[in-house]
């Protein structure tokens, strides 16, 4: 039998090499975290909730989940840019959820008044998932505050005709024709969405 071995000057390259310590974490737990910062932007602590997600690593499990809250809460506290960004960065980790962060991306440029990138976000939303009814609302008001009533009016009947129980889209509806003029049409859906959501405006 042939008895292989490294030659005397490959051994000593081997054992001389530096050797680097990767780059150390704390250890957290995600999962806690989600919680605890969730009810903090419930409570309206904005920053203190971005800065408790953002002690996560990126090769957490749940870094999906902490892109998406980071989006979301950046959104909440009126900071769109960044929002967006989180969005982005989400869309590129994670493709495969590329519904929800076209979703992100829609409410953060229509927010920051960039209508037709707005639209632009909910129209590949759709593409994707065409019943989703909460993005047919979305689009409604963000071709609304366009100032495309007619437009805003078919993604509103949209979504009341996936979801007749969504209460806001019925409330949208009935603005558009009190604007109108149609006031027994106004005064029809002012009253469904009352009886959706009785709390609702």
């Amino acid at each position: 039998m042939r008895n292989y071995c490294l030659p005397f000057t490959l051994l000593l390259l081997v054992f001389s090499l530096p050797v680097f310590s990767q780059e150390k974490y704390d250890l957290v737990n995600s999962g806690e975290i989600l919680a605890q910062a969730g009810k903090m932007y419930d409570d309206g602590k904005f920053k203190e909730a971005i800065n408790l997600f953002k002690t996560v690593s990126r090769s957490d499990t749940n870094y999906a989940d902490i892109l998406h809250e980071l989006a979301y809460t950046n959104y909440l506290d009126s900071n769109y840019a960044a929002s967006g960004q989180y969005a982005k960065e989400g869309l590129k980790m994670f493709p495969e959820k590329a519904s929800e962060w076209y979703m992100l991306l829609g409410n953060a440029a229509d927010a920051a008044e960039k209508r037709e990138e707005a639209i632009s976000w909910y129209d590949k939303t759709l593409q994707l998932n065409p019943y989703d009814y909460f993005t047919w609302f979305n689009k409604g008001i963000a071709l609304y505050n366009a100032d495309r009533a007619d437009d805003a009016m078919e993604c509103f009947k949209k979504a009341v005709l996936i979801y007749p129980y969504h209460a806001s889209s019925h409330f949208f509806m009935g603005v558009i024709c009190a604007e109108k003029g149609q006031l027994p049409q106004a005064m029809l859906s002012f009253t469904t969405n009352l009886l959706m959501n009785p709390e609702n405006r």
